[in-house]
């Protein structure tokens, strides 16, 4: 995971996602739910980048830049919102909030483009998101 540290912010959500694909239920009470599926959970309801094609089929590989889901009414006030402030009460992979936290950052990003990446991506991690978290793994 720390390999991940030194890759700028898109493939750095990209390895911790494929990371997290290999790890399985711990037991029958705890389900995680895949990168695919956190996509299309939030890409559906609050919009915001997706790191898959439209129809969450397929991964958008290497070189595919996440593509923006506006939801009218609703990503404005939400994961397309720089000053957003995003609280998970039960996370138990960290893959919700990894997808709020790069939306938000692109948010930030178009604000402030003359601002490095890792201090956005910094800045939103620490005034953006907020986790309580179940397992260590989310932590």
């Amino acid at each position: 995971m720390l390999a991940a540290d030194k890759l700028n912010v898109t493939e750095r959500v990209r390895k911790i996602a494929e990371i997290f694909s290999y790890f399985r239920n711990p037991d029958k009470e705890t389900v995680l739910t895949p990168w695919r599926v956190v996509n299309m959970h939030l890409g559906d309801c609050l919009g915001g980048y997706s790191f898959f094609d439209k129809d969450y089929e397929k991964p958008l590989g290497e070189n595919g830049k996440p593509h923006f889901i506006e939801i009218e009414n609703v990503t404005e006030k939400t994961l397309g919102n720089a000053e957003a402030k995003i609280l998970e009460i039960n996370s138990k992979t960290g893959l919700y909030p990894l997808y709020s936290a790069y939306s938000i950052f692109r948010a930030k990003q178009h604000l402030h483009p003359e601002l490095s990446e890792n201090a956005l991506w910094k800045e939103t991690i620490t005034d953006n998101i907020f986790v309580i978290c179940k397992t260590p793994m989310a932590k």
